[in-house]
């Protein structure tokens, strides 16, 4: 049915800073999921290193079919290396956190780690109206989790 279809276009969309770094990852399809999935979530950008799948690049037609059209919304671009695209964020986004999400020995769970600067959430006032409230929990930059 059309009232079922996700229907925003990109200037309509809103983002939050949350860039996406995929490093080496091998399959269009993931790719294309991670997409859909950045897209629906309001990620800013995704952006690609290595041999990871791409749009306009290796496995672009692959990655559209998965991806259902989120990869022309989400911004994007691709690195040679996951190093020069961490550089290219460095550089031209300094304020943004850079975590890693990987399993090691020192990673900790995702859902306990305390992001830096202010979160918005959604809670009721005194008359039961649902209104957003902004927390700030600060954390270092660059850390690691799973």
């Amino acid at each position: 049915a059309e009232w079922v279809r996700h229907t925003d276009t990109a200037e309509d969309r809103v983002t939050f800073p949350l860039v996406l770094v995929l490093d080496n990852l091998r399959s269009a399809a993931n790719v294309g999921s991670i997409y859909r999935s950045a897209e629906a979530a309001g990620c800013a950008a995704i952006l690609t290193a290595g041999i990871t799948p791409h749009p306009n690049g290796n496995g672009a037609e692959k990655l559209a079919k998965s991806a259902l059209g989120a990869e022309r919304m989400v911004d994007s671009m691709h690195f040679a290396t996951t190093s020069d695209a961490l550089e290219y964020l460095r550089e031209c986004r300094p304020g943004l956190c850079l975590v890693g999400m990987e399993t090691t020995e020192r990673s900790r769970i995702y859902t306990e780690f305390k992001y830096p600067g202010p979160g918005v959430g959604k809670e009721e006032d005194d008359d039961g109206e649902v209104v957003e409230s902004t927390t700030a929990e600060n954390s270092t930059t660059e850390n690691s989790t799973t």
